[in-house]
């Protein structure tokens, strides 16, 4: 019986001592003698070593309260550490109960060797084979049962009922029993794990060399992708024979058959040049197979002499992709055809300076460069001698034309397009082509539209050369037909050759903006509302939908309404288009977005006392209708929604009075919004773009703190796992979530802290240099109102001079809802100073400026993503702005102008945090206290090893996760999330055992 026992014991008395003030200098000595002996401590000199002794001496002395049986415990699991981190994760530990250790530890003693902090062991290797047994046992009992019929099953359950009243029915469970009954699937699938790798190579080869399906494409790409990590993964030692050979001799068909170099290196896969020209490594994996002499066995003779040749250095000029490397040349300077010939170029390239720089006739290439005039000489040379070329006909001279071309030698483009214009004038219309294109890359419109009706008239005359060209000719030369006359202001002409092209009418409405013709903008669009397109719908409408997701064009037309007082038609446009939207053929992403734009121009632009209220009802229609998993157009969409509909409840809450049922309406209303549409976890933002900061903000503003805090915990508990992952690269994105959360939990001490870590990348000892960039940046970026309206005069005049992709491209590829559009870049806008930094912000003001690190920043706590520059702030607060975007009754963080000095005068590993210079640790480990995000769960208790990554996952999957133990490992921590890897065997075999003990002990949900 322990001493706590007797104590409780009735008529028995004992004295107690309080242990931890009257033994604490022998506490002290043995931490202190302990500490001297491990291995950790020797280098004791460096202040590390000592800051890190103090704070185990300081935190055992206290979480051991005088236990000397637990500060010996503590001290033996230190002891074995040898980092750090793995030191501090110990320490956190160690004011807790050591009876719910020792219980913990005696519930699981017979089968484990509990270690509360490290990966449990085994007792004994019989208990895995019993599991693993028990579970094979209980498949196979499973796949013997006979199937049963529905029908069966009610014959039963009618009997049951018969002899059973409901009570006594449900007590047993009989429902739950025959609906498992019903849902149990008879067939079971075997693996060989032992050769698993190799069945899988065999099978991709298998993909890549068989007949071509459409279902196999998707295999073939994955092929193509992934074929050299499989390679790696098998195993040639513990291969049979048999597989070898046959996987040899389909080996050498991927480099040296055209017909399978064409299924490999398609148009799209060019850019794996990177790994396997620009870099030997995947070369390296084909070519130890092919030192296999059973692997080689089933090539011919000459192929194994090739192969033979490769693995020696008596042809140094040889090499692995030169059959390729032939090919590709063909492709680039013999095939008529639309492939992008730099793609082609870059490849050669490398492949050339690969095999020069062996020979050590030049350096090596490795990555996509702008080549020089004497390197694209060079290459051509290559190729005339590989594919025995002595004279260049018109198609090889207008294909390096337009290599020309496109790398700036303009000179030389001109004149290989006259070359091969020369050689052959009646069907060669490539040449005039490229001829008419790099006239207009040098300015020179008229002369490149001289040329261009060259090429038209060529079309119209050789029907052959329509039939064959005719997506070329729509897509490419009446575009740029229509592009250049929009370069010398003749819209006429540029609307004339394809009146459904509606990039002329944006121009002409963009120049009418410029000019303040807000009057001629509305008319011109309304000339539209009378024509119809060859989809039967107004033209107008049609251009609502091309442009359904340019932030540029939906806020040059309600601007040209509120000016010329013509609101009222710019919705009736907005209500049209949006119900032809419905009920046409259109893309998802064109309905979504303007029910985007449509309440944004409601909510800030529309008088209307209910405004505000059918914004917010459109909005909600709108998340309603987008699927959850879409495409990244309509997620951009979805998630710029969600932010403007959680802020815009967060507003009309506040205006209405946070103590009103309104107010507990919107509350109501951002609960389910947060709940139902939180951005996905494949997302780079899914951190912020979220509801539930909103939804955190309504509650800090309500002073339910706790609220607040639960409402983004799993937000924190993410930076603080991006924080303690050991790699430091990524230790920014978890600062930025934290000044995120923070921020709108009116955590400013800590945001603030947390900013003062984003800083500009340079290295610590630089910043003394770099405090005269900073001030220069300062003042030429510190912006006055006249030099931002300089700014906006010179981005709206070069958006009328820019040359843009083409009209399909532009519906499909145009700017995101959320209005995120090519700036001018830091350096264009006087801001950059030459210093960078993790972050990436364009200022919401509209300024155009850009920037990289905290420095005179003013981030909105009532928006999603939000945050200004002083000028823009200015603006804001003074309701000249005039962008829809925050409310200037919203508050502000101001995070100072970042001080150089002060940045070197906190010691690395530590931040300020409000007046006080602590460690970067301690500062989480509080941040982590009072967010109450400590972890734990079972998992955590027992000290599994979670040194994966987290996902969140759908209630439907989390029963299916624990199943999936042949590739991952799938494991439930307590807040709901789990943790994925994949194991080594042995820690497969001990996760099914540990599920099975959890499942055993009910401790499962």
């Amino acid at each position: 019986m322990s001493f706590l026992e007797i104590n409780k014991t009735p008529n028995i008395a004992m004295s107690t001592i309080q242990l931890g003030t009257r033994n604490k200098e022998d506490i002290l000595k043995f931490v202190e003698l302990r500490l001297d002996t491990m291995e950790i401590f020797k280098k004791s000199d460096q202040p590390d070593i000592q800051e890190l002794k103090e704070r185990i001496r300081t935190e055992l002395t206290h979480g051991a309260q005088g236990d000397f049986f637990k500060l010996n415990y503590m001290l033996t699991e230190i002891s074995k550490k040898r980092r750090r981190k793995e030191i501090e994760e110990a320490l956190e530990h160690a004011d807790e109960d050591r009876q719910a250790t020792i219980a913990l530890r005696e519930k699981y003693s017979a089968l484990l060797e509990v270690s509360e902090y490290q990966t449990l062991t085994v007792t004994s290797q019989s208990i895995i084979e019993y599991f693993c047994a028990k579970a094979q046992q209980a498949a196979e009992d499973k796949a013997t049962h006979t199937a049963l019929h529905e029908s069966e099953i009610a014959i039963v359950k009618r009997f049951l009922r018969n002899v059973c009243d409901d009570e006594l029915f449900n007590k047993f469970g009989f429902e739950e029993f025959f609906q498992e009954k019903l849902s149990h699937r008879n067939t079971s699938i075997h693996a060989d794990l032992d050769n698993m790798d190799l069945h899988i190579l065999l099978s991709l080869l298998k993909a890549i060399y068989g007949e071509l399906r459409s279902e196999v494409f998707t295999l073939i790409e994955y092929t193509c992708y992934w074929l050299p990590d499989h390679f790696r993964e098998v195993d040639l030692a513990l291969t049979p024979p048999g597989p070898q050979s046959t996987i040899g001799s389909q080996l050498i068909k991927l480099f040296t058959e055209e017909e399978y170099v064409d299924r490999w290196w398609t148009q799209d896969r060019m850019w794996m040049r990177t790994g396997w020209v620009y870099n030997d490594e995947y070369c390296s994996i084909v070519l130890g197979w092919f030192k296999d002499s059973a692997v080689v066995k089933g090539l011919t003779v000459e192929q194994r002499e090739w192969v033979n040749g490769l693995n020696s250095s008596s042809r140094p000029d040889d090499d692995l992709l030169k059959p390729i490397a032939k090919i590709m040349a063909k492709r680039w300077l013999q095939v008529c055809g639309l492939w992008f010939v730099e793609d082609i170029y870059w490849w050669l390239l490398g492949y050339v300076t690969k095999v020069k720089e062996r020979t050590g006739e030049g350096e090596r290439v490795t990555s996509d460069v702008s080549p020089t005039l004497e390197q694209i000489l060079e290459v051509e040379k290559w190729a005339m001698k590989e594919l025995g070329v002595t004279e260049q006909d018109s198609l090889w001279t207008v294909q390096m034309a337009i290599t020309f071309r496109h790398y700036g030698f303009y000179e030389q483009a001109i004149e290989r397009s006259t070359i091969s214009k020369n050689l052959d004038s009646s069907s060669n219309w490539r040449a005039p082509f490229c001829l008419a294109q790099t006239h207009a890359l040098q300015g020179r419109y008229k002369m490149a539209l001289e040329t261009l009706e060259e090429v038209i008239a060529m079309f119209r005359k050789n029907g052959d050369i329509m039939e064959e060209w005719c997506a070329a000719f729509y897509s490419d030369i009446l575009y740029y037909l229509r592009e250049w006359n929009v370069e010398l202001q003749e819209y006429e002409a540029a609307n004339a050759h394809n009146p459904d092209s509606y990039e002329p009418i944006l121009r002409i409405i963009l120049i009418l903006e410029a000019q303040e013709k807000y009057g001629e903008i509305i008319e011109c669009l309304q000339s539209l509302d009378g024509e119809m397109d060859e989809n039967g719908l107004t033209r107008l409408v049609a251009m609502m939908h091309q442009y359904a997701d340019s932030k540029l064009y939906h806020e040059t037309i309600t601007k040209a309404g509120r000016a010329a007082g013509q609101l009222e038609a710019v919705k009736e446009t907005y209500q049209v288009a949006i119900e032809a939207a419905k009920s046409s053929e259109t893309r998802l992403t064109t309905l979504t977005a303007l029910r985007y734009w449509y309440p944004l121009f409601l909510y800030y632009d529309y008088p209307s006392h209910n405004a505000h209220e059918e914004a917010v009802t459109v909005w909600e229609q709108n998340i309603a209708s987008i699927p959850r998993i879409s495409n990244e157009l309509v997620s951009n969409v979805r998630w710029s929604t969600v932010a403007k509909l959680a802020t815009s409840y967060l507003q009309e809450a506040r205006e209405a009075g946070l103590d009103t049922p309104i107010a507990d309406t919107y509350r109501s209303k951002l609960i389910y919004l947060s709940t139902s549409s939180s951005a996905g976890a494949g997302d780079e933002y899914f951190s912020h773009i979220d509801a539930q900061l909103i939804l955190a903000r309504f509650h800090s503003i309500m002073e339910y703190e706790q609220k607040a805090i639960e409402a983004i915990r799993s937000h924190i508990k993410l930076a603080l796992d991006i924080l303690d992952d050991n790699d430091e690269s990524s230790d920014w994105q978890g600062f930025k979530i934290l000044y995120i959360c923070l921020s709108h939990i009116e955590d400013d001490v800590n945001a603030l802290a947390a900013w003062s870590l984003l800083g500009p990348t340079i290295d610590r000892e630089a910043t003394s240099d770099c405090q005269e960039i900073g001030e220069e940046t300062f003042s030429e970026a510190g912006g006055s109102e006249s030099e931002a309206a300089a700014a906006e005069e010179d981005e709206s005049s070069e958006i009328l001079s820019q040359t843009d992709a083409g009209d399909e491209e532009e519906g499909e590829d145009g700017q995101s809802a959320n209005g995120s559009e090519t700036s001018p870049s830091p350096s264009e806008n006087g801001y950059g100073g030459g210093l960078d930094g993790h972050l990436s912000f364009i200022w919401d003001g509209g300024c155009g400026h850009e920037w990289s690190y905290a420095d005179d920043v003013y981030p909105c706590k009532d928006c999603i993503d939000v945050q200004f520059d002083t000028a823009c702030y200015e603006k804001l607060k003074a309701g000249t702005l005039g962008q829809k975007v925050c409310n200037k009754s919203h508050d502000f963080l101001h995070v100072p102008r970042w001080d150089f000095e002060e940045a070197a005068s906190v010691p690395e590993s530590h931040v300020r945090v409000g007046g006080e210079t602590i460690t970067i640790p301690d500062w989480l480990s509080t941040i982590r206290k009072n967010t109450y995000c400590q972890g734990g769960g079972l998992l955590a208790q027992l000290g599994l090893a979670t040194s994966y990554l987290t996902v969140p996952v759908e209630a439907s999957t989390e029963k299916l996760a624990y199943k999936r133990l042949d590739s991952s490992i799938f494991l439930e921590e307590s807040d709901g999330r789990v943790c994925l890897g994949r194991p080594t065997l042995q820690e497969r075999s001990l996760a099914i055992m540990m599920i099975h003990l959890w499942e055993i002990q009910g401790e499962l949900e």
